[in-house]
């Protein structure tokens, strides 16, 4: 069953990133786009999260629904080829009753335990609307106003994973400057139950829990594909 779970996580998001065309077009400016030849989910991870400071105007309260209603994340770790060569890549997808954002990753910032930087304590990354997946390519337009959100995923000194949070900016215009780690006015707690995730993160593999089977249900094989390619 964790084979299944892994199987199912790893499927979800290649279809999130694979199949979801843009639908959003710039008005002006250059827009850039870096073709890959295929892309492979390292870590796949899928949980709930509920609000902490949701203000009723932002844009990620109204995906939510409201300043009171939880957020679906899917978050995943890509590696992104050409030939035998990769980029590391991080996506994030969130949803909730008044629909759904998808970014790509701009910044990463690591905390450690130790002063030799050896034990990462938690690793901030920040994703905006202005680099986005469209089938095996990446695209960057940053001419219109964007949205951003910071990822913090916690770890213990062993290096597994303990935790997510969510926090969100305003909008940040064309041509301003902005620090992506700072000026938050939105910020969501992950619920520990929801959490499925697989793969490897921060160098560590993770085991999905099992999920429960019922009573004469049969056993599920695992299919084999974790590489999507054009």
């Amino acid at each position: 069953m964790v084979k299944v779970i892994r199987f199912k996580l790893v499927a979800l998001l290649l279809a999130m990133i694979m199949f979801v065309p843009l639908t959003q077009a710039s008005a002006a400016g250059e827009v850039y786009k870096y073709d890959f030849d295929q892309i492979r989910v390292v870590y796949a991870a899928e949980f709930t999260m509920y609000p902490d400071s949701a203000p009723s105007e932002h844009w990620l309260t109204q995906i939510a629904g409201g300043p009171n209603k939880p957020i679906q994340i899917l978050y995943g770790i890509l590696h992104l080829y050409n030939g035998d060569r990769y980029i590391d890549e991080q996506f994030i997808k969130m949803s909730g009753e008044g629909g759904s954002e998808r970014f790509l990753s701009n910044s990463l910032r690591n905390d450690y335990y130790d002063e030799t930087y050896t034990l990462k304590r938690q690793t901030s990354v920040q994703f905006w609307s202005g680099k986005k997946l469209d089938g095996n390519a990446v695209v960057k337009d940053f001419n219109e106003p964007l949205k951003s959100v910071t990822l913090v995923q916690s770890f213990d000194p062993q290096g597994q994973v303990t935790g997510f949070n969510l926090y969100a900016q305003p909008l940040i215009m064309p041509g301003s400057e902005w620090d992506p780690f700072s000026n938050y006015v939105s910020s969501y707690t992950y619920d520990p139950s929801s959490l499925l995730h697989a793969g490897e993160a921060n160098g560590k593999e993770v085991e999905p829990k099992p999920e429960e089977q019922k009573v004469g249900e049969p056993q599920t094989a695992e299919p084999k594909a974790e590489v999507m390619q054009p």
